[in-house]
Parts: structure tokens; sequence; C-alpha cells
């Protein structure tokens, strides 16, 4: 065999470490997007609503709005919880008690009955026409009548 041609044993060895290289290259550059990505996911801000935004969304209210106390109930009207809390005058108890150091704000989640969302789409017309803690009570003590 000449002294300058290649061995031909020696040319599996050059595959197998061209093979190694690029194997370590692949996975570097792996470990390097999934190092970007965890970064980028840790610093990124989290889309969550603030409650400042909630509470100035056009919600039923009452109460002054620079109480010390905010109350927010999602309420459903055909919530047995919520028309327990209706039935005992828990507002009412905590305005007289608390009164301008306390706010409530309903906000709608109506979800446990079929009549759910008309009758919260109801409370609304009544928002609009100013009367929705009068329509609130009346429906209230409707399904407990």
């Amino acid at each position: 065999m000449l002294p300058n041609q290649p061995n031909p044993m020696d040319q599996p060895n050059n595959t197998a470490k061209r093979n190694v290289s690029w194997g370590r290259w692949f996975l570097t550059a792996m470990g390097l997007i999934v190092l970007l990505v965890v970064i980028v996911l840790v610093l990124r801000r989290p889309d969550r609503p603030n409650a400042t935004a909630m509470i100035d969304r056009p919600n039923p209210q009452i109460g002054p709005r620079d109480a010390p106390v905010t109350i927010v109930e999602f309420g459903d009207y055909g919530c047995s919880s919520c028309l327990i809390w209706a039935a005992a005058g828990m507002r009412q108890q905590l305005l007289d008690k608390y009164g301008d150091k306390v706010r409530f704000v309903w906000a709608d989640f109506p979800v446990i009955t079929l009549e759910s969302p008309k009758a919260a789409e109801a409370g609304r017309c009544a928002y609009d026409q100013n009367k929705f803690w009068e329509y609130q009570d009346y429906l209230y003590n409707t399904i407990r009548g």
C-alpha cells in the first residue's frame, strides 16, 4: 500500500467520528433552544386580569367606591348558597354594621341552572334601569317563596 493512500480500515472510524460530532452539535443546539424557551416562559408576564380592572367594569355596586373593603360576589340566581346568603340578609346586615367601610359588587356567574343566564340577563336590564338591587331582592324572595 502506498504511503499517500488512505487506509481502507480508517474510513468507518472517520464516519463514526463525524456522526459523534454531528450528534454533539445537534444535542447542544437543542439544549440551547430548550433553555431559551424556558427563559422566555419564566420571564413573560402572565395574562391575568387584575382586580381593579374587574371592579371598574359596569357591574352593580352598592357602597362607596373608596371603601376600604370591597366584597365581590360571583353569583348565580340558581345557586342555593347565594339564596341562603340573600335570605339571611347578609348584604344589608354588613352595610348596617360597617356603613361606608364596605362596598358590594355583583358579578354574574350564571352556570348552575338552565334559567340562570336569562335571570342574569334580566338583572342587567334591571341594572340599566337603576333597579338591580330591587330586582335581586325580588328574585331571591320569589325563589324562596
